[in-house]
């Protein structure tokens, strides 16, 4: 049976720090993982630390001294490896053997993504297989926390299997590499998973194996069974052909016997159940470990199930935050898209009309002022001929000043044609203005505003604070 070694590796973010914290350093109270024997617990062991640490503290004094940007809050944090071989073949280590093997994997990992990276090597000796988990802290030489850096692609993760297999043959640990595969590799949990259930079919088998082995037991001792044997059995399981031949005949339905063959049997009788009743334990104490096993794992398969589901939960619940932000985001591009047009159009209709409003405002500010000279001058006109009238002033006069006044009277109404067209303008550009511009009112205002109409300025302003 090929006996492999194996090397996986999971990328760990923020909120994921604290749960491999407890279960690589055991500090929960109680441990959901059935697999790991508390009793054995005081064998695992640190490469790195001395004693338990903080991760989460010793990550961020670590990106405070050598990175330079800020971390993201969904970084990768840490990168673990998780090192073990086959069940078999570690088991068939020593103690010492076991320790060179880590050891071994650690350096090697520890060369590759620098030293001053690795956050822990902890060895776990109280679960059905013995294993190793490493925490990198993914910093590089520029000092960015990347782990695509060192583990994107899947030219680098089959480089990973590689270099492991090549390190280990050469430091004299005997181990086959898998094949490369394009499946992606299964997590720590169900990898253990796995492993349990191919345990679980060992010991079916071993269980059938003694079941088949005590059943041949019981069926010689009963043959062999001075107390029990039969005439008719003898004749079938011991043939005998002549008293010449065999120390074993028959007389009279009866079976005679040699003393010295008599004993051996009743030794070789009493062997067999001996064996018997050690295989009856052995088969026992399986029967009482696959049960154990089995209820592991169903247990195992539950908090899996269990995990699986707070992972769609979470995926789910996260993936809804990524749509409220999307939306969030596009609301705010419209909007910016939106104040973008209207100062482009503002812009553009300022520059398009800017020269006809200042022009109009010229002529309608000079043909004001032609119209209070003309008024200016009538009221002085009329209150001169009024005062000539009560002073009793000749015709002739009189007919100059009423020519005089009649002149003036003409060029006023010529004014006022003038000023009605200048309002029929103004009123072409309210209508123009209300619109096109209505749905821009901030727009409209300053339109309205640089032609002199504060009204209508005045309106849009008071609608816009509406709106």
């Amino acid at each position: 049976m090929a006996q492999y070694g194996i090397i996986r590796m999971q990328k760990m973010k923020q909120d994921a720090i604290g749960g491999i914290q407890k279960h690589n350093q055991r500090q929960g109270k109680e441990s959901k993982n059935k697999d790991i024997d508390l009793e054995k617990s005081h064998l695992n062991y640190d490469l790195v630390n001395q004693e338990n640490i903080s991760y989460a503290k010793t990550i961020r004094r670590m990106t405070d001294e050598r990175v330079s940007r800020k971390v993201r809050a969904d970084a990768v944090l840490v990168s673990e490896f998780f090192v073990s071989a086959s069940p078999e073949y570690m088991k068939g280590l020593s103690d010492q053997e076991q320790k060179e093997y880590f050891e071994t994997a650690f350096n090697h990992l520890k060369d590759k993504y620098g030293e001053q990276n690795v956050l822990y090597a902890t060895v776990h000796k109280d679960e059905a297989t013995p294993h190793m988990h490493l925490g990198i802290v993914p910093i590089t030489e520029d000092g960015r926390l990347s782990a695509k850096d060192y583990f994107h692609g899947k030219t680098k993760i089959r480089a990973i299997q590689d270099d492991f297999h090549k390190h280990m043959t050469t430091h004299g640990f005997e181990i086959d590499r898998g094949d490369p595969s394009e499946k992606k590799h299964k997590d720590v949990h169900q990898f253990k998973l796995d492993e349990r259930k191919k345990e679980l079919e060992q010991l079916s088998v071993q269980i059938q194996d003694h079941e088949a082995r005590l059943s041949m037991y019981k069926k010689v001792a009963n043959i062999y069974d001075p107390t029990t044997i039969k005439t008719e059995e003898v004749r079938e399981e011991l043939p005998v052909t002549s008293p010449e031949t065999s120390t074993l005949f028959l007389q009279k339905g009866k079976v005679s016997i040699d003393k010295d063959d008599l004993e051996d049997l009743i030794s070789l009788s009493n062997t067999f159940r001996e064996q018997l009743y050690q295989e009856k334990l052995k088969s026992e104490n399986l029967e009482k470990n696959l049960r154990l096993k089995t209820d592991e794992f169903k247990q195992m398969a539950e908090d899996f199930k269990r995990t699986q589901q707070r992972l769609s939960v979470f995926i789910s619940d996260k993936e809804a935050e990524v749509e409220k932000t999307r939306k969030a985001m596009r609301a705010k591009v419209i909007l910016d898209y939106r104040e973008e047009l209207k100062v482009e159009l503002k812009h553009e209709i300022k520059g398009e009309f800017k020269g006809e409003i200042r022009e109009l405002k010229k002529e309608i500010k000079k043909q004001d002022s032609v119209l209070e000279q003309a008024k200016n001058h009538i009221l002085k006109l009329n209150e001169k001929a009024e005062y000539q009238m009560k002073n009793s002033v000749s015709k002739d006069k009189f007919y100059e000043v009423d020519t005089s006044r009649a002149s003036l009277l003409k060029e006023n109404n010529s004014l006022k044609k003038q000023n009605h067209d200048l309002q029929t303008w103004k009123d072409r550009m309210v209508d123009w203005g209300h619109r096109v511009l209505t749905k821009l009112p901030r727009v409209a205002e300053s339109f309205f505003r640089n032609a002199g109409m504060h009204k209508e300025a005045a309106r849009f302003r008071h609608d816009e604070r509406e709106r």
